[in-house]
């Protein structure tokens, strides 16, 4: 008895798990069967993006500061 239950135990738990893992990868718009602790590709991009607009940014006051010198 206490064998049947184990294996249904473990049954649920994987199933829990594969459902976890599938349900969050379709609620953030991707495949079902990506890595979902990888960030998706249109996350590195706004992360790059964000990094060249802030470099962009200092080189650019520090040029000015430098024509006002």
């Amino acid at each position: 008895m206490w064998e049947k239950i184990k294996k249904r135990l473990y049954l649920i738990i994987i199933i829990l798990l594969i459902g976890i893992w599938f349900g969050y990868n379709i609620g953030q718009g991707r495949w079902f069967w990506n890595n979902p602790f990888v960030p998706s590709t249109q996350q590195k991009l706004k992360n790059k993006a964000g990094e060249i607009v802030k470099d962009t940014k200092k080189v650019l006051r520090d040029s000015l500061s430098e024509d006002d010198k």
